[in-house]
């Protein structure tokens, strides 16, 4: 049980919601243009760029109901990366998601750094692998997202737990990297 009161996510965003893929799908990808984030691109360890698709303007123009803001945490929906969350980064303002990829655009009570946080914890990883819903593969719906209980610290306290597990996650990186070295010798 939490110590913190809790709150319906739903009750502390201004944004939830997926896109789509362009007619035609792969096909329909360009090499240049609006940036078309998919579930390829969404980790647990950060945005990855490898595999970035890229749409046309008149593309874009029909999703522009899930353009995306720096800072939007950005959940994957669907399939066997179900449950992956990272933060887009500054340079993917303005990108789309396609329909395996929720936009989770906090209020300012939530800080995003502390939301992805909170997705990607043990505890609603399980609560996410356990709810999901589809008939052929895995699949969280907007409702289902919507009520998730969040916990909610004041903005003070939800960044010194991001910066908390930000230095313990950094320190187990170190270690690895270090263990990684002595092995290779």
């Amino acid at each position: 049980m939490s110590e913190f009161p809790t709150i319906q996510l739903g009750e502390v965003t201004t944004k939830v919601g997926s896109g789509s893929t362009p007619r035609g799908g792969e096909a329909a990808y360009k090499s240049t243009g609006t940036p078309l984030i998919r579930s390829m691109n969404v980790h647990f360890g950060g945005f990855r760029e490898d595999g970035l698709a890229h749409i046309d303007d008149d593309q874009a123009a029909a999703l522009r109901n899930v353009e995306v803001r720096a800072r939007d945490v950005l959940l994957n929906i669907t399939g066997a990366s179900i449950g992956r969350v990272t933060i887009a980064p500054p340079h993917m303002d303005g990108a789309r998601v396609n329909q395996h990829v929720c936009i989770i655009r906090p209020d300012p009570r939530l800080e995003p750094s502390f939301l992805r946080w909170f997705l990607a914890s043990p505890h609603q990883q399980r609560l996410i692998n356990s709810m999901e819903s589809g008939a052929t593969r895995q699949a969280l719906t907007k409702e289902k997202i919507l009520a998730f209980e969040v916990p909610l610290p004041s903005l003070d306290g939800q960044r010194e737990i991001v910066a908390e597990l930000e230095k313990q996650f950094s320190r187990l990186d170190e270690a690895v990297a270090n263990l990684q070295r002595v092995k290779a010798n």
